[in-house]
């Protein structure tokens, strides 16, 4: 008990201060091999993720249901209007039936899709990851790319309370927090990664890395978006 609380209390030093907080988690970084009893260390970290992962699902049923006018200004169909994009158009105008009407029973699976979606986030986060670990010569140990995954994101789970209202603001605010995502995995690849700092490894593993997660995220948030969301709504 006491060993989960000190790892999350390590938890919080790399969010606040991610060069720090990853030299105090490093005393992993010597591992060259995976022992499958290693998941205990980082099994509070894990418990991080439903948790998390609960806020973007949260925001969303919020959003729809006590923050209707800020879910859903209405500046969001007149710039569908603008633009004469039909299928967009019939996409809000479909959200805003939905919303208006009170459909609990709807806006509660389109949560629950978010909810499931993001606790997918961290795994895909991960493999990412621990394929271009190795690329750049860093250690193979999925429990430790897994643990960046987790504290990586938090930010952005955070940050996505703010969706509860859809803004210009709400949109640079989690830009920003991709960001400062990417800047705590940056600064676990050589702390806690291993990726030796050799001719700029660690910076060049960072670019690959962000262009590669925000394609694919990109791509994953559309898929559901187009797949699942898009079903709910018209069904």
């Amino acid at each position: 008990m006491n060993r989960g609380i000190n790892i999350l209390k390590e938890v919080f030093k790399v969010l606040i201060n991610p060069k720090k907080g990853w030299d105090n988690l490093s005393n992993y970084c010597d591992r060259e091999f995976v022992d499958l009893k290693d998941i205990d260390k980082y099994r509070p970290i894990y418990m991080l993720i439903p948790l998390f992962a609960l806020i973007p699902a949260l925001a969303q049923f919020l959003g729809m249901t006590v923050f209707k006018d800020l879910y859903f200004p209405e500046e969001m169909l007149k710039y569908a209007q603008q633009e004469n994009n039909q299928q967009l158009l019939l996409y809000l105008e479909r959200l805003r039936e939905i919303i208006d009407t009170g459909n609990i029973s709807k806006i509660f699976l389109i949560s629950l899709i978010y909810y499931i979606a993001e606790l997918f986030r961290p795994f895909i986060f991960t493999v990412l990851l621990f394929f271009l670990i190795s690329a750049f010569g860093g250690v193979r140990n999925p429990y430790k790319a897994l643990t960046v995954a987790t504290i990586s994101l938090i930010p952005t789970w955070i940050t996505s309370i703010l969706l509860v209202h859809n803004s210009a603001f709400t949109v640079m605010t989690i830009f920003i927090a991709t960001f400062y995502t990417l800047y705590i995995t940056f600064n676990a690849s050589e702390r806690f990664l291993c990726i030796p700092n050799d001719n700029s490894k660690t910076f060049q593993f960072i670019i690959v890395f962000a262009i590669l997660y925000l394609i694919i995220n990109s791509i994953f948030g559309i898929f559901i978006q187009n797949i699942f969301i898009t079903k709910v709504i018209f069904s």
